[in-house]
This record gives structure tokens, sequence and C-alpha cells, in this order.
């Protein structure tokens, strides 16, 4: 009698594996086999896949004549990001204002620090730093300018009476700060200038 004997071949394991790094895009990556070893062996699909920006745990099984599974770090990083600031100058109205913060991409997380909204007139700066599945930092300068007005003087003629007098200053914004110089108000007939100043 003849006995048949089969000897099934000896898979071959696998002993490592490192991935290509991948940069954040809002959707769920498979890691990118850089290297394994053995070189030339066949394997799944490496899991899990995964979506934010970090260093995940990421493993490969051998298949066909490759067996056993083996894991490596796998990082995504975070996307590089810029920042553009408008409009960066002002003028003076009363009311808080400030620039636009614009990141490269609307999605971006960021904070902002520096000088975000200011309401009186002066020179200012505004920083900002992604985070999060983003990276990447930006800064302006900006400025708010004062508001021009003018000056309009009323009452400027008056009869000697013995009592002191002044014209009226009347600025062309009613919340405008300023300042009078000159001569303000006489007793005595003369004529007389009167300068204002804003501040």
């Amino acid at each position: 009698m003849i006995h048949q004997m089969l000897i099934g071949r000896r898979s071959i394991p696998l002993t490592a594996v490192s991935f290509n790094a991948a940069t954040f895009n809002g959707s769920a990556q498979t890691a990118s086999v850089a290297s394994v070893t053995p070189s030339g062996a066949t394997y799944s699909s490496p899991t899990p896949t995964q979506t934010n920006a970090g260093t995940y745990s990421t493993s490969i099984t051998g298949t066909g004549a490759y067996s056993d599974t083996v894991s490596a770090n796998w990082t995504i990083n975070a996307k590089s990001v810029t920042f553009s600031y408008s409009p960066t100058s002002f003028t003076y109205n009363g009311a808080a204002q400030g620039p636009t913060v614009t990141p490269s991409d609307g999605s971006t997380t960021y904070s902002n620090g520096g000088t975000t909204s200011a309401t009186n007139a002066g020179s200012y700066t505004i920083s900002s730093t992604a985070n999060g599945n983003y990276t990447g930092s930006g800064s302006s300068s900006w400025s708010i300018s004062a508001k021009s007005v003018t000056f309009s003087y009323s009452n400027t003629s008056f009869t000697y009476d013995g009592a002191s007098h002044s014209p009226t200053v009347t600025p062309s914004d009613g919340s405008a700060t300023y300042s009078n110089g000159g001569t303000t108000s006489a007793t005595n007939a003369g004529s007389y200038t009167i300068t204002s100043t804003a501040s």
C-alpha cells in the first residue's frame, strides 16, 4: 500500500514595517507602507484608518506566503496654513473696529492674540495661531486714524458792556474732543483770535 504525504510550505513571517507620513486633509486616510521586512512581502491593507492629525499604532498582516502581524507608528501631520488680514486701516467712528482674519483653509481652527479690535485712534498688532489639525501662524499691523474735523465759530461780534464775552465753538463732529487757544474770551473792546485743535 502506498501512502502519500503532503508537506505544506512554511510561511514567512513579517518582521518589520514603516509608514510614510501623511498630512491632514479632513478625510479618513489609510497609511502608505514605506518599507516592509522581508522586502517584497505581500500584506493586507494597513489598519486602522485615521482622520485627525496625530501619531497612531498601525498594523499590517502578511498574506499569501507571508504571515504574522507587525505594527509601527504612523503620523498624520497637521496641515500648514497661512493667515491674511483685511482691512487694516480704519478711521475713528466711536465704535470698536478691527481686521477680518482669513486663514488659507476655511476650516482652520485657530486663536487670535494681540489687539483684535479697538475703538480709539492708534496703531495695533493682531496675531493668529492655528491649532488642532492645523499648524501655522501670522500677524499684521493695523491702525485707526483720527477723524478729521473742522470748526465753526458763532457770536464773534460783541459790544462792550463790562462783561467777559467769547465766541461759541462748534466742531463738525459733536463728539470731537478739542482744546481752544488764542484768546478764548475778553472783556475790553478790541479784535481777537481764537484757535481750536482736535485731540
